[in-house]
């Protein structure tokens, strides 16, 4: 665990005060990476006495098993120690996945996947998911090229709030 804190204590910090993901890049390597080769030689060590030693030396294994794909994290700055980002993202998902039973065919259940998918990334690029879907479902029937499509997806648009500006008025 005190590996685990260090790296977390480490990426903390080096998210604070990089002024680029450059800088960040930088510092992570030369101060991540330590830690991590240390954590690997302790892994190593373990590994050693704790093989059969039920889920420890299981865990021991699954790390070292997958170590070069650990470290990709050390490449790109969008990557954190953990993918508790993601897990938050599927997690109300997956509460709700009785309710997907009652989407009426494959169809309905790819259309479901695909809102959820839409409303999550709006979320991510710090959207609000209301404003974002009445944008698309307002900018959609007017989108005929690939360029306009690509204008509509969460990282390349702008929005300002909705300000709702009272009932819709149905002729």
């Amino acid at each position: 665990m005190s590996f685990i804190q260090k790296i977390y204590a480490k990426e903390a910090e080096l998210r604070g005060n990089s002024s680029s993901d450059d800088d960040f890049l930088m510092g992570r390597k030369k101060e991540v990476q330590p830690l991590f080769d240390r954590f690997k030689e302790w892994l190593t060590d373990k590994h050693e006495h704790a093989v059969n030693s039920g889920k420890f030396g299981e865990a021991v294994s699954y790390t070292l098993e997958y170590w070069d794909l650990i470290l990709n994290y050390l490449l790109s700055p969008e990557l954190t120690p953990d993918n508790n980002t993601a897990e938050n993202a599927v997690r109300p998902f997956i509460c709700g996945r009785k309710n997907w039973l009652f989407s009426g065919s494959e169809d309905g259940a790819r259309s479901s996947c695909f809102m959820y998918t839409l409303i999550e990334n709006a979320k991510l690029y710090k959207l609000v998911p209301y404003d974002y879907l009445r944008c698309l479902f307002e900018r959609i029937p007017y989108a005929r090229t690939d360029e306009d499509w690509m204008q509509l997806l969460p990282w390349n648009i702008r929005l300002t709030p909705f300000e709702d500006k009272g009932d819709w008025v149905i002729n």
